[in-house]
């Protein structure tokens, strides 16, 4: 029922089943897994600004939504189906087990890449400018000019 949130051993109710906390942990692994696997398929090509990055992620939005239309039209197709009979509506049923399968890969594709994404973008955020070329001496101050 407890969780432990942070290194000073603060907890939190978690009044969740626990079959929906492990749902939502299985699913941060396989968001994780993909993230890896994408960073494996790209090697050290890294994002080199957010239009790249939108591009990348717009490209997975595609795969998305083609998989989600897929989704919808299976379940018109099991509406159609249902005043036949029961194995032509079993056969639609599965049809949309499939097509729930290949969005739900999408999605996990898509978040997969929205984390290399950000993780790029962050890393490039603060890695882009050494601290030595914003101070002049070190000391993070800038002598007062000399009036004449």
């Amino acid at each position: 029922m407890f969780k432990e949130q942070d290194k000073y051993g603060q907890y939190q109710i978690d009044c969740r089943l626990s079959g929906e906390r492990s749902l939502e942990e299985n699913v941060a692994a396989i968001i994780d897994f993909g993230t890896q696997i994408r960073k494996e398929e790209v090697g050290d090509v890294q994002v080199k600004n957010r239009h790249e990055g939108y591009g990348f992620l717009a490209d997975a939005h595609q795969g998305v939504i083609r998989a989600v239309k897929a989704v919808k039209d299976g379940m018109t197709d099991l509406l159609n189906a249902l005043p036949q009979d029961d194995a032509q509506a079993v056969d639609k049923v599965e049809g949309v087990a499939a097509a729930l399968e290949d969005a739900v890969k999408a999605m996990i594709e898509m978040a997969a890449e929205a984390k290399r994404v950000s993780s790029d973008l962050f890393s490039e955020s603060w890695n882009s400018t050494p601290i030595e070329e914003y101070l002049d001496n070190n000391d993070g101050f800038e002598e007062p000019e000399k009036e004449e």
